[in-house]
């Protein structure tokens, strides 16, 4: 058999490739679809990759008259749902934007404003599609991309710069997803906590005291919390809170 054209060469390859070649490539590979059917079939699915799924799941996909690899109809699709438009951004369009912001030349404040408008794009999504549980929609997907790390990072970093963002987000998150796993919940409510502490907020005590009864690192929302806080308070809080700390907690020592 021949040698099948390198990944990263084939990329190269569909890049330049205009509609026709595209699809001529894609029937190569014994897929009977138009070019319009891809675009339908797109325009009904929240991401790419689940077209792929269905192209593998429907045809019996043969290589042997192709250049290239399997991979390519995953690339394939991709380019094609990039080059057209529709009424929503595709998962896999919004993991790249968030995959690749960080290596922008930008200040912080960009990142986190296009981080934002990624999220916002995300919402919409789960609204369109009613995609209500936050880690059945990223397994259903399983691009590789780790979205909750993602979306746990960016609410720190925007804590940081603009709490009250941070509690908008957190709110449009609640609004979006209903379910979701412990590990985000974790550090939403440590976010949310810290966010009030930050404003000044009023409610600032009286959440940390509810949620610090939680499931979750008493002593890690204590730490991270109590930067905001005043000595006094501090000291106030800190007997309050101290029978839920665990000194198997890695943020004991830092109490």
């Amino acid at each position: 058999m021949k040698e099948k054209i390198a990944f990263q060469k084939m990329c190269e390859d569909l890049q330049q490739m205009d509609d026709k070649q595209l699809l001529q490539e894609l029937q190569n590979f014994n897929i009977p679809l138009s070019y319009q059917e891809i675009i339908d079939l797109l325009g009904s699915n929240y991401s790419d990759l689940k077209v792929s799924d269905y192209i593998f799941q429907t045809y019996k996909i043969d290589d042997r008259k192709s250049k290239y690899s399997k991979d390519f109809i995953d690339e394939a699709i991709f380019q094609i749902a990039q080059r057209n438009k529709f009424p929503f951004e595709h998962y896999g369009k919004i993991t790249m934007r968030l995959q690749n912001i960080d290596s922008l030349f930008a200040s912080k404040e960009k990142k986190l404003e296009m981080k934002q408008e990624a999220f916002f794009d995300l919402f919409q999504l789960s609204k369109r599609f009613q995609l209500t549980f936050f880690d059945a929609m990223i397994y259903d997907v399983n691009d590789g991309f780790a979205l909750s790390d993602c979306w746990i990072s960016y609410l720190y970093q925007v804590e940081e710069v603009n709490p009250s963002v941070a509690l908008q987000m957190l709110t449009k998150f609640q609004q979006a997803f209903q379910q979701y796993n412990p590990y985000v919940e974790d550090h939403m409510q440590i976010v949310e906590v810290m966010s009030h502490f930050h404003l000044k907020s009023k409610v600032a005590s009286k959440r940390l005291l509810q949620t610090i009864q939680g499931e979750l690192d008493a002593c890690e929302l204590f730490v991270k919390a109590s930067q905001y806080m005043n000595v006094e308070e501090r000291k106030q809080l800190k007997k309050k809170c101290e029978k839920y700390f665990s000194k198997e907690s890695p943020y004991f020592c830092k109490i």
